[in-house]
């Protein structure tokens, strides 16, 4: 199971079906004259301003703006435009800084927790088009391909839309959180509502708790399919309360975010599609992209994987009918879990189903993993006590 469109639209009720980042990021890394001209055109700083922002310090300067200084030279706008009178011109500086703030807060948050890069800018120029971006996509993306990182031995934090993950957890593993004294979870009223909206913190658990994540681990070792909520918009799509669009849902190909992308393949995931899962020799279509493993290499800090064809924004904007898997022998599911009878053996010459390996549970051996890196088993039980964590 995975993080896909669906979850993305009906967790955050952001759109999925627009253009690509990608489309919008004119340069990875803008120079500093086209940054100055677009705090002019978007916030309205003169050089003076925009040069003070990008300086972290009186000798160092990166091409990030601090967010207490969006809030600063924007706050209560609205206060004074009653007072002074309502300029267009500020208005749009405003609207840009609010969508900046939120970019550096929800969509691509900085590891420091105070900054936000300068180079978003250029998602909100034109300021009228920043509507037409997959924002549910990019949100998806990046915060996967966080997770990736985060998988790493050495990697301690990890950055993204930290409402997406956990409410993902929540729809599709209940089990797990009955009677969990840190969430309150109150019905929607409204379908069609962010599922998001029905998610609330009690309070924050103490750092520290090695058992609460011992527990969690072994929870879900002893979970079994009957208990995953594969498909939790199911009954809202038949109800017509929410929409999926196929030529999202079935797409195969590269999902991008600023520093990079993901790939998407539905047949991985076809029982949270609303499918029986098969083996993906037995789906009917062929696979479009291959994994690069000249390029591809991982270590205890990284995971890169390239793919051949190289990935192109194109791809996303051509994708009907050219990169949909063909889903004519699929078979909807009734009860969600169903699977090929061929589905577990062929997992199990890949993975295993084990969060914490039992002792006598060798790793199976991969067919050309990413080299030169081994493939390394999940800790045992002896080894996980060792472990300090927080879920």
């Amino acid at each position: 199971m995975t993080l896909i469109h669906d979850d993305a639209q009906n967790i955050l009720g952001l759109n999925v079906i627009g253009k690509s980042i990608a489309e919008g990021d004119k340069c990875p890394d803008l120079e500093w004259s086209k940054l100055n001209a677009l705090t002019n055109k978007l916030l309205g700083w003169d050089y003076k301003t925009s040069m003070e922002s990008f300086y972290v310090s009186k000798n160092s300067r990166t091409k990030t703006i601090k967010l207490k200084l969006l809030k600063e030279k924007f706050e209560n706008t609205q206060e004074r435009s009653l007072k002074d009178g309502w300029d267009p011109a500020q208005i749009r500086y405003t609207s840009a800084a609010y969508l900046l703030f939120i970019l550096g807060t929800k969509v691509f948050p900085d590891a420091s927790g105070n900054r936000v890069s300068a180079n978003h800018l250029q998602y909100l120029d034109p300021l009228e088009e920043v509507c037409n971006y997959s924002w549910g996509i990019v949100v998806m993306a990046h915060l996967m391909t966080e997770m990736r990182r985060a998988s790493k031995a050495i990697t301690n934090q990890f950055v993204g839309n930290f409402t997406l993950l956990p409410v993902w957890a929540y729809e599709h593993f209940p089990t797990l959180f009955t009677n969990y004294k840190f969430l309150k979870i109150t019905p929607l009223s409204e379908p069609e509502a962010p599922r998001a909206k029905g998610y609330e913190f009690n309070n924050i658990p103490k750092p520290g708790n090695n058992r609460r994540l011992t527990d969690m681990r072994l929870a879900l070792d002893a979970m079994t399919a009957k208990e995953v909520v594969f498909d939790p918009y199911k009954e809202a799509r038949e109800n017509h309360q929410i929409l999926r669009y196929p030529n999202i849902a079935f797409y195969n190909g590269p999902l991008f975010h600023p520093k990079g992308y993901i790939m998407a393949d539905p047949r991985r995931v076809m029982r949270q599609l609303g499918y029986k899962q098969l083996p993906r020799f037995h789906t009917a279509s062929i696979g479009r992209y291959t994994v690069d493993h000249s390029q591809s290499f991982s270590t205890k800090l990284k995971l890169k994987v390239e793919y051949t064809p190289i990935p192109e924004p194109t791809h996303w904007r051509e994708r009907e009918p050219l990169r949909l898997v063909d889903i004519s022998n699929w078979e909807l599911a009734e009860n969600g879990d169903e699977v090929h009878p061929d589905y577990m053996f062929n997992y199990l010459q890949e993975s295993h189903p084990f969060v914490v390996r039992p002792d006598d549970v060798k790793v199976p051996p991969q067919k050309n993993p990413p080299a030169p890196t081994p493939t390394e088993a999940p800790p045992t039980m002896a080894a996980l006590e060792k472990t300090v964590g927080l879920l």
